[in-house]
């Protein structure tokens, strides 16, 4: 059983479904490596608020092949389905599991379109790294690092890692696009 709880309530922005922003920080807590393939595929409809026949009308395959996907334990979907269920969801959460179960996470690259989005993403960086630093001093005060320190120096340095790399992809982006257009 996950241990993952979502409010019944649900964020107003884009019609019924969950923020962009809200699925990020459920993206970022959920026990990826102790779920199982139904787990993740019910929470990641769930964070959707996406219907099974909406599912299934933006992949183009029937509705009942998508409630079997959720419900039949015998089941699962193909490879080949994945990244299309990953984008139906509009969240990152499946793929963010697969990721996961391989040993890694999923980055994301997006685009940064100005000087002043760029300043913005390399602020939220060091926020990042201040966090590492933060977490890491309150953690060696005593000389031991304990395991719940541990867990959360590792939290604290996954996230550095992925905005790291989100800010590389991104401006490694801006760098082709700016080649593209000489």
């Amino acid at each position: 059983m996950c241990r993952f709880v979502l409010s019944n309530q649900k964020t107003k922005l884009g019609g019924d479904r969950m923020s962009r922003a809200r699925a990020k920080v459920v993206e970022r807590v959920l026990p990826y490596e102790s779920m199982s393939v139904k787990e993740v595929l019910n929470t990641a409809r769930g964070v959707s608020g996406r219907t099974y026949s909406e599912i299934a009308d933006e992949m183009g395959i029937g509705t009942e092949t998508v409630r079997r996907y959720h419900s039949d334990p015998d089941y699962n979907p193909p490879l080949p389905r994945v990244p299309e269920l990953n984008r139906a969801y509009g969240n990152d959460i499946l793929i963010q599991w697969l990721a996961r179960k391989c040993g890694g996470v999923f980055i994301k690259t997006n685009e940064v379109r100005s000087p002043a989005e760029l300043q913005k993403e390399i602020a939220f960086l060091a926020k990042e790294f201040s966090d590492v630093l933060r977490v890491h001093a309150d953690a060696i005060k005593d000389n031991e690092l304990t395991k719940e320190e541990l867990e959360k120096l590792h939290k604290e340095a996954e996230e550095l890692l992925i905005k790291c790399a989100e800010v590389v992809f991104a401006v490694k982006k801006a760098i082709q696009g700016n080649r593209e257009g000489e």
